[in-house]
């Protein structure tokens, strides 16, 4: 698990100029162990479950309760992808009940996320609550049916332009604008040329947060392999590479786009 120290950085680290957590209280240093635990390599249960509650106190102490609430809801967001990322690379990859039953908890806890940010958005309105509300909505539509898609897709585009109109130097913001544009079908507002340039302004607003960085990358890498620019695609996976080399959601987003 992460140093003390290493907590403290990397917290400072998302704290970027412009300050995206403006009107909320910033995140306890317990979330960022979290996000940092279920990105940056090989998800295992006893750690999520450990960090989970860890940042599940913390955010509760915080007072502020548009700021717990949004907060909440990115710790849900996280428990949910660690979800996905134990379905990709635990032991429930070899029993398909297993997977079945990490994947409806993963789906659980996003629409959980999604409804904690809609709470916080109606008590105040902030660039990071439409950001979550967006995040979560994005998984969903990953996981769910067509007609969800159909239904749906609106409200999570919504959710992200709502995010960046609020603070267009949230560099979260535009990495929730990319993962819609680039996930999307055309047919129900996805576009993965302005999606790839969402993801390269987030790059550059990112400064020193490797999350940030990490994610903004990824995304860079899959809208330039929609885009057919097999260059940029590379490169932005090798950047990533670099930041979380072991990480289970870069060698998933690898094999998706086979660039060999």
């Amino acid at each position: 698990m992460p140093s003390a120290a290493r907590q403290l950085s990397f917290l400072l680290a998302l704290l970027l100029p412009g300050n995206i957590f403006a009107q909320i209280l910033p995140p306890p240093v317990q979330l960022m162990d979290l996000a940092e635990a279920v990105i940056a390599g090989t998800v295992r249960r006893e750690d999520i479950d450990f960090l989970g509650s860890a940042a599940q106190a913390a955010v509760a102490a915080l007072g502020d309760p548009a700021s717990v609430l949004v907060h909440e809801g990115q710790r849900l967001f996280l428990m949910g992808f660690a979800e996905l990322g134990l379905a990709a690379t635990g032991d429930e990859v070899m029993d398909p009940r297993a997977a079945r039953a990490t994947a409806e908890r993963a789906e659980a806890l996003f629409e959980a996320a999604a409804s904690r940010a809609a709470e916080a958005n109606a008590m105040r309105t902030t660039s990071e609550g439409f950001r979550v509300l967006s995040d979560g909505y994005n998984q969903l539509l990953k996981m769910r049916s067509i007609p969800y898609k159909m239904t749906h897709a609106g409200g999570a585009r919504r959710a992200a332009e709502r995010a960046l109109e609020l603070d267009p130097a949230n560099p979260l913001a535009h990495v929730a604008v990319a993962a819609f544009l680039t996930s999307a079908p055309g047919i129900v507002g996805g576009d993965a040329a302005l999606g790839l340039h969402h993801a390269a302004t987030a790059l550059s607003l990112a400064g020193s947060s490797p999350y940030v960085r990490f994610v903004a990358s990824v995304w860079m890498a899959k809208g330039a392999a929609a885009t057919g620019d097999v260059a940029r695609a590379r490169a932005s996976l090798d950047q990533a590479r670099r930041i979380y080399p072991d990480s289970w959601w870069l060698r998933e987003i690898e094999e998706e786009l086979d660039l060999r």
